[in-house]
């Protein structure tokens, strides 16, 4: 069938805007769940950002929540990263950061009379990745900050089997019990069900309970706590 008079010919292999929007829309169709992205609900490195596409060296758009997690070479964006609110199941998007740039910029300021943006970073992609090649991330603080550039500094030159040597468990590994108590009291005693609660305590020497106060008194001892007899 001949082009119609007048229509610019098709490239060849270049995808037009609405085909691209229904191959992204059906790679997010594809993500994988929150619960997949996690080894039984831990991750390799997950928290809360702001985000937002990059227009030059300013922010193209309004910074958006967002939960942010981190696999191997993948970071994925989750929405729903406001304080109190649980991400979705499926994320929004997700970037293939191997070989991405990361850049450490802090303070971003922007035309006035808008104020600057604080604890800012910038992630570079050699191709567009849905739409843009760079993005701005934003924490929360100086030291969450910190902690995203220096994993993700070192995420995006590791190798497979680096990545995978820090997180994946040693699953040959045998299994020491070095304590048969898991709590944090020091207490060996059996537990006592107190309404509806399990409680370990150590009981008192019962003598103490038979002294008077002026015997306590004088040998410099702290008082007993009361007891109700029963």
């Amino acid at each position: 069938m001949a082009p119609e008079a007048g229509a610019a010919p098709a490239t060849p292999g270049k995808l037009t805007r609405k085909e691209k929007e229904k191959a992204e829309k059906e790679l997010r169709r594809r993500m994988p769940p929150l619960a997949q992205v996690g080894r039984n609900g831990v991750f390799e490195m997950t928290g809360s950002l702001s985000w937002t596409w990059a227009a030059g060296a300013v922010p193209g758009g309004p910074f958006v929540p967002a939960s942010c997690v981190c696999r191997a070479h993948n970071f994925y964006v989750f929405d729903g990263g406001e304080e109190g609110s649980r991400p979705t199941a499926k994320p929004r998007t997700f970037f293939n950061i191997k070989r991405a740039d990361v850049t450490q910029i802090g303070l971003l300021p922007l035309p006035p009379p808008l104020p600057p943006h604080t604890n800012v970073f910038r992630l570079d992609f050699a191709k567009k990745q849905f739409g843009h090649k760079s993005f701005f991330f934003k924490s929360t603080t100086t030291r969450e900050l910190e902690r995203w550039i220096a994993d993700l500094s070192w995420r995006v030159l590791a190798s497979e089997k680096e990545i995978l040597r820090k997180f994946e468990p040693e699953r040959d590994r045998p299994i020491l019990q070095r304590r048969s108590d898991e709590t944090e009291t020091a207490i060996f005693e059996p537990s006592v069900r107190i309404n509806g609660m399990a409680v370990r305590y150590l009981e008192r020497n019962p003598d103490w309970f038979d002294s008077g106060e002026d015997e306590v008194a004088e040998q410099g001892l702290d008082p007993p706590i009361a007891r109700k007899k029963t």
